[in-house]
């Protein structure tokens, strides 16, 4: 309830969005700000998280994620 409020004031541009999240889960929430947003492009929302199956990966694709990443990944810096 705390990243759809923030996301009504800031409207911010990329989203980081954890599946499982107490009381309104990340699924849902990433609804909600698509429901808010009026758009699939603005903002970039990415689903994380720790379970990587084909069903969860699918919802959050439906629900209004642009992609998914499983935990843990590794981050590597790239130079340009």
């Amino acid at each position: 309830l705390e990243a759809i409020e923030k996301y009504k004031v800031n409207k911010y541009d990329i989203i980081t969005m954890d599946t499982n999240m107490p009381r309104l889960g990340g699924l849902q929430t990433t609804r909600s700000i698509r429901e808010i947003s009026g758009s699939f492009e603005h903002p970039v929302i990415v689903s994380i998280s720790a379970v990587a199956d084909v069903e969860r990966a699918q919802s959050a694709l439906r629900l209004g994620a642009n992609d998914i990443l499983t935990k843990p990944f590794t981050y590597t810096a790239v130079k340009l």
